[in-house]
């Protein structure tokens, strides 16, 4: 006995070209949004090493400035500790940005998909 989905592919087999374009579709669909994630991810992963980078070279200046120039005599002494501290914010900021949307590459929907076509194909062949 033929089993029931070769027959249907025999008999029209638009069904299984429109079916294929449907997953194409949804891989599609489903690329890319994981390839937007990545994308906003690298961004945050970038902000964050320029800042940590800024960071670094300004606390390096402002300890160099405090070793050169007596605490007494500088005008704003607070700046030395203000300005690198706006480039650690910015660091924390993209820090936190890549905790709170983590990568994730699950293609959920069409798993999902998979599954009810196989659990479909194995109730076919059972009847």
């Amino acid at each position: 006995m033929i089993h029931p989905l070769f027959r249907t592919l025999a008999t029209r087999p638009e069904l299984l070209a429109e079916h294929l374009g449907a997953y194409a579709q949804l891989v599609s669909v489903e690329a890319g949004e994981t390839t937007a994630q990545w994308r906003r991810h690298a961004l945050w992963a970038a902000v964050m090493t320029l800042g940590l980078f800024l960071f670094a070279t300004l606390a390096g200046t402002a300890l160099l400035l405090l070793a050169v120039v007596p605490l007494d005599a500088m005008p704003m002494p607070w700046l030395l500790a203000a300005v690198p501290a706006m480039p650690l914010l910015l660091a924390v900021l993209g820090w936190l940005q890549m905790r709170q949307h983590p990568l994730s590459c699950s293609f959920e929907l069409l798993r999902e998909q998979v599954a009810l076509d196989t659990a479909l194909l194995k109730e076919a062949s059972e009847a």
